[in-house]
């Protein structure tokens, strides 16, 4: 199955033509790196994947309700942070949904009453739904695969600072 589909991709910025004719397919369970020369245009691909910039020409296609994240090269890493715990923070909000759900289970446990227990219950199911849109049971199998760059060079190719900004990983697992 194609997640996600670029043909014939152009951009510019003035004169400076930095994409022409860029394509590309990545099927599902594909991984794909981006190597090149400083401002060959792979930020700028990139960007144009992440939405982030708009093609000049071409066409690009996404699966339906693929979900892409974008971490730019420079500048975007906070404070003591390193780039694994910056992607780590992607998943956050499901973290948190996660706890969420842990703490209404608890209450219901100790809920005494009917109507208690059905409000909680409630809850629980909105919740419960949202994790799951979310994918809030598969993030911990994404994490680890996002994870495993550190240690598997052959499987993902990953921005750091000894590939001065040469390398981006591209690949889907959420």
């Amino acid at each position: 199955m194609i997640l996600l589909s670029l043909q014939g991709i152009q951009k510019s910025f003035g004169t400076n033509e930095v994409l022409r004719d860029a394509s590309l397919v990545l099927q599902d369970g594909q991984r794909m790196g981006l190597v090149g020369v400083n401002g060959c245009g792979k930020s700028t691909l990139m960007k144009i994947i992440a939405g982030i910039e708009t093609a000049d020409g071409g066409t690009m296609t996404m699966q339906k309700g693929l979900k892409l994240g974008y971490l730019a090269q420079q500048g975007q890493v906070g404070e003591g942070r390193t780039v694994l715990e910056e992607l780590e923070s992607v998943f956050e909000p499901v973290q948190r949904m996660e706890q969420q759900l842990r703490d209404l289970e608890h209450q219901m446990a100790d809920a005494h009453d009917e109507a208690s227990l059905h409000r909680l219950g409630s809850q629980y199911d909105q919740l419960t739904r949202r994790f799951e849109e979310s994918n809030g049971y598969g993030w911990r199998a994404c994490w680890r695969v996002w994870a495993s760059a550190r240690s598997s060079r052959d499987r993902w190719l990953r921005c750091s600072p000894a590939a001065n900004g040469r390398a981006f990983a591209l690949g889907g697992c959420c």
